[in-house]
């Protein structure tokens, strides 16, 4: 009986090693199942009811990542061209922008959109009031036409500047230089091939 009961718990506790294994996500994986980690620690500007500041882990699993822009691109509910018009702290840990869309090369899209970001207003991952994107966009789970995220995390966020590309992703960074930019460095044309 105590034999019966030591390989019972013996199998138990590495089953259940296995199982915390199973879910870190810093464990290796292959590329064809990876997913994009990030764990940011955000600082909350306190409230005009609230004195203190305080800070917010903010955990994110970006199982929508993807590990080429074709990928990106074929992934995208909606991919448009826009600027940011205005900001707000959503929730302590998400910012709601307001886009005012140019043009898309996916989807149908509304002239007005909200796109929702893990953050805080001012942080480096969020998109900037006044500037330029290209974005690739996942619709929301609501019942709302004209509110998305953004896919990947960062990987659809492409901030637009003077006609260049700002990625914020240096996956998609790289994969764009590999298909779209040749050897002497002239691109060809990225928004051709979003067309598409």
């Amino acid at each position: 009986m105590k034999k019966v009961l030591s390989i019972t718990i013996v199998t138990a506790i590495i089953c259940g090693a296995y199982g915390v294994l199973q879910l870190n996500p810093n464990k290796n994986t292959s590329d064809a199942e990876a997913t994009y980690q990030t764990s940011p620690t955000v600082a909350i500007t306190p409230s005009v009811n609230n004195n203190s500041s305080r800070v917010v882990n903010v955990d994110a699993d970006y199982s929508d990542g993807v590990t080429t822009i074709d990928d990106l691109k074929k992934n995208a509910d909606l991919i448009v061209y826009g600027q940011v018009t205005s900001q707000i702290q959503y929730s302590d840990s998400a910012v709601q922008s307001t886009i005012n869309v140019n043009k898309h090369r996916k989807g149908i899209a509304p002239e007005v959109i909200k796109v929702f970001q893990l953050g805080v207003v001012g942080s480096d991952d969020v998109l900037s009031p006044g500037q330029s994107y290209l974005l690739f966009l996942g619709k929301q789970t609501d019942d709302q036409a004209d509110t998305f995220f953004i896919k990947g995390g960062t990987q659809g966020q492409i901030q637009i500047d003077q006609n260049k590309l700002y990625f914020k992703d240096a996956l998609m960074k790289k994969d764009y230089d590999r298909k779209f930019v040749s050897s002497t460095g002239q691109a060809a044309s990225f928004d051709s091939w979003l067309n598409k």
